[in-house]
């Protein structure tokens, strides 16, 4: 049967005439689950709502020279759906399977359509479950096995598409860990014998030609108030040591270290009170490093102390508070001393960390992808968009920010926008009736001054005759609604086109401060376009 070979026979497997689903946050994430999958196929078609373009700038070079090798195969052709944004907004599955049937692929063949997962999120469950079914039907007729790879922000469709499990198969989410680790997390699989259901599993996909599978199972461990012998030991990473030879010798007696973060976790077959120091140095550690947090906690209970120590400024507010969700006990800015650091690793002494923790690792790891857009939207997108970010925030209780931006007489809105730059992802911005609506996710209410500085080429005051600030979630749905009403405003192609003109963006030229006079008008439609045809 169709599968992975380096996965659980019983669980990946595929059947003719059955749908599947994988979610993933971006498409980079499932490359190397689809190549193997691919390959390891007699025939196969890729299909995909994006360009060529879209789908290789986000994958790493050897990634693109396997993928347009695997292309180049006649037994595994690909094929690229070029649409507007207009166009594309119209697309839901029954527009998919339109055009996929236009491939005709040839019976006993996999089929994997990759889509964002936007483009069907606003269909009613109605809907979508008849689509499915047409594209179930559909399966069944011609011995395929459809795989759907959904991309994006799907943690709304998911569990829309989890109520059909009828018309489908079999489903799962990928997360990233680190480059080359991902966390594999089952929903439910029919296999030909039983149903699998809600298990986990880390993925190494350093060699994409043999994928590593490790089962993870979470042991929430037994809190008990009983004297722990190991109390006094401390396990600590040697970057974290940075500072120690300014400190008083009988004050950086360790129990036990090792040379980076994977080695101490390694080296740690027992804990039961004992305190665990991580280093983080780079924006790319935290994810790391939080799955470390949460195998140790859930494994070993709230006794012992979970502690990482930034190296540098790297950590940004939203980070911190998923290390903390993810089982720390603590996070230490870069700029506190060692000896102050010793200070916080004794007042931790005696403590057990109560708080829940997610219920899973994917659900963990969820909770950290927020909202994956950023830059310019329409009115009515940047309003969803500002919604499931206030819902998104209620539920891992960040804060953020909504300004409202009115541009001094003399300058044009044109030209405020293209002195923007959005660099984070959850930083929206859109334009309606002369004004600017910019959302800072994540952002707490007293950074709000340093983001609004940060993405401006020119400071705030110079380009603004006023700011209006909203923080509180009543204030920010209030201010939201008053947008939808608006009439006056760019179409997200400009919107996307002023922002890249950015000086910070451009090297500060003189073309950075030249907008175009365009005026403001919708996408047009670009015609659908195939590049292949088996």
């Amino acid at each position: 049967m169709l599968g992975i070979p380096e996965l659980p026979a019983n669980a990946f497997t595929f059947r003719e005439g059955a749908v599947y689903c994988y979610f993933s946050p971006a498409l980079r994430d499932a490359a190397p689950l689809l190549l193997r999958l691919i390959n390891s196929s007699t025939r196969s078609y890729f299909a995909i709502g994006c360009s060529e373009y879209e789908l290789f700038s986000g994958l790493d070079a050897q990634t693109q020279d396997n993928l347009c090798k695997t292309f180049a195969s006649p037994r595994h052709p690909a094929f690229f759906w070029h649409s507007s944004t207009e166009e594309s907004k119209k697309r839901n599955l029954s527009t998919f399977l339109a055009e996929t049937q236009r491939l005709h692929p040839r019976n006993n063949s996999l089929l994997i359509i990759a889509i964002y997962a936007d483009h069907i999120a606003n269909d009613t469950p109605k809907q979508r479950s008849r689509q499915i079914s047409q594209w179930a039907n559909w399966a069944r007729q011609k011995k395929l096995s459809v795989l759907f790879h959904f991309y994006g922000d799907y943690q709304s469709l998911r569990p829309a598409l989890i109520k059909d499990s009828a018309q489908i198969a079999g489903m799962l989410s990928l997360q990233p860990i680190s480059r080359h680790k991902l966390n594999v997390h089952l929903h439910y699989w029919y296999s030909s014998v039983d149903v699998i259901a809600d298990q986990e599993y880390f993925l190494n996909t350093a060699d994409t030609n043999c994928l590593a599978a490790i089962e993870h199972q979470a042991h929430h461990g037994i809190t008990d108030s009983t004297t722990a012998i190991d109390e006094d030991h401390i396990h600590i990473a040697a970057p974290a040591l940075t500072g120690a030879d300014q400190v008083a010798s009988n004050r950086t007696i360790m129990t036990h270290s090792a040379s980076d973060n994977r080695k101490l976790i390694e080296s740690i077959h027992h804990l039961d009170a004992a305190t665990v120091v991580f280093s983080c140095s780079a924006p790319d550690d935290a994810r790391d490093v939080a799955v470390m947090c949460y195998e140790l906690r859930t494994k070993y209970g709230g006794r012992s102390k979970l502690i990482i120590r930034e190296l540098k400024p790297c950590l940004r507010y939203s980070d911190t508070r998923f290390l903390l969700r993810s089982g720390a006990n603590l996070v230490v800015p870069s700029s506190v001393a060692f000896s102050d650091f010793l200070d916080q690793i004794d007042a931790l002494q005696g403590q057990v960390m109560i708080r829940s923790l997610p219920a899973s690792l994917s659900d963990m790891l969820e909770s950290w992808n927020g909202i994956n857009q950023r830059g310019y939207f329409e009115p009515h997108d940047f309003v969803q968009h500002a919604q499931l970010a206030l819902d998104t925030s209620r539920q891992d209780d960040l804060d953020l920010v909504l300004l409202l931006l009115k541009p001094s007489k003399t300058i044009a809105i044109e030209h405020c926008l293209s002195l923007c730059n959005m660099t984070r992802n959850g930083d929206l911005v859109t334009v309606c009736d002369g004004e600017l609506f910019i959302l800072f996710g994540a952002c707490r209410a007293a950074d709000a001054d340093t983001a609004l500085r940060n993405s401006f080429a020119l400071p705030p005051q110079e380009i603004f005759a006023e700011t209006l600030q909203f923080s509180e979630v009543a204030d920010i749905e209030e201010a939201i609604a008053s947008i939808l009403p608006a009439r006056d405003f760019l179409s997200a192609e400009k919107g996307q086109q002023l922002l890249s003109l950015a000086p910070n963006q451009l090297g500060r030229s003189q073309d950075a401060f030249t907008v175009p006079t365009e005026q403001r008008t919708s996408a047009k439609p670009v015609t659908l376009l195939s590049q292949r045809k088996s």
